[in-house]
């Protein structure tokens, strides 16, 4: 507090941040996770970018959350935390009905191969999903196929039921 402008205020926003954190103040942790964020690039940043994002969206606060996972799969260099960040910013653009940000998410998690066969399955499903609202079925096909082929959860279920009604919509009742 004497020392505003301190050689050592950004340690001690990553200090306090992680001493809030362990007390489970949420308030306070995220106050200074974003006094890190907004400082120019630093030591913390990702860090600071990842928790902030992860306690947002585990506080349904989905705009926000996106907006820190999308920053974050931007200045991230780690292949692992690049991976969360971009599933992070996917997932945060459906909670919030941005299915065109959804699928921008989504195609650059397909190109990443450490993506894990859930998260390329939730990739294909997005990506189904917008192209069905774009009413380009064949293409909403082929994404949903491609979740059935690394799926067995829920949305393994809805991509079929998805293909089946497409194709009871076209008359193809065979197919359906």
């Amino acid at each position: 507090k004497r020392f505003p402008n301190g050689g050592y205020k950004l340690t001690s926003y990553h200090y306090l941040s992680e001493c809030y954190a362990k007390q489970n103040n949420t308030e306070q942790t995220m106050n200074y996770y974003e006094k890190i964020i907004v400082l120019p690039d630093n030591q913390y940043t990702n860090i600071a970018l990842l928790k902030a994002a992860r306690i947002s969206f585990d506080n349904k606060n989905f705009k926000k959350s996106g907006e820190y996972y999308a920053l974050l799969s931007e200045t991230a260099e780690d292949q692992g935390m690049i991976l969360e960040a971009l599933d992070g910013a996917m997932r945060s653009a459906v909670m919030n009905d941005n299915l065109a940000q959804a699928e921008q998410f989504a195609g650059e998690i397909l190109l990443i191969e450490r993506a894990s066969d859930q998260q390329k399955a939730y990739a294909h499903f997005i990506r189904g999903k917008t192209y069905l609202a774009n009413n380009s079925l064949d293409n909403a096909i082929n994404e949903f196929i491609q979740v059935d082929k690394l799926s067995q959860s829920e949305i393994g279920a809805e991509d079929i039921f998805q293909v089946a009604q497409i194709n009871f919509n076209r008359n193809k009742l065979d197919e359906s």
